[in-house]
């Protein structure tokens, strides 16, 4: 199922949320890479939902899982930073999958006070 077709069959809410990221996605001129750190929790957040659309329970609902190269959109930030750390944050959202769940690894990258985040991330 494509994004068009789930918009059109689920109602989505209007949030305060959705207000956020609209002003987020306002600041950038090109590209959302132009705010690296949200790059990466976006990267995270795709990542988790890739691997979440390849488990039987979802797939069962019509999904089609799409491949996300992991690799390449973290390095789209075009940080030296980000750049220089590629296989830590691919080690750490992989072993976040694989050791805590999807909802493990959303919650690495949506931590209100970032803790996690800043252990391998620490400009944050």
């Amino acid at each position: 199922m494509a994004f068009a077709e789930f918009d059109a069959k689920y109602e989505l809410p209007k949030t305060d949320v959705l207000k956020v990221l609209g002003r987020i996605f306002g600041k950038c001129e090109a590209s959302l890479t132009e705010n690296p750190i949200f790059w990466l929790r976006l990267t995270g957040y795709t990542f988790a939902c890739a691997e979440l659309i390849q488990s039987e329970p979802v797939k069962a609902l019509g999904f089609t899982a799409r491949e996300a190269p992991i690799e390449d959109m973290i390095l789209a930030a075009g940080d030296k930073y980000i750049k220089a750390r590629l296989k830590l944050y691919i080690e750490k959202l992989t072993e976040t999958l694989n050791e805590d769940s999807v909802e493990g690894l959303i919650s690495l990258f949506d931590s209100k006070d970032n803790s996690q985040l800043q252990s391998f991330c620490p400009s944050l």
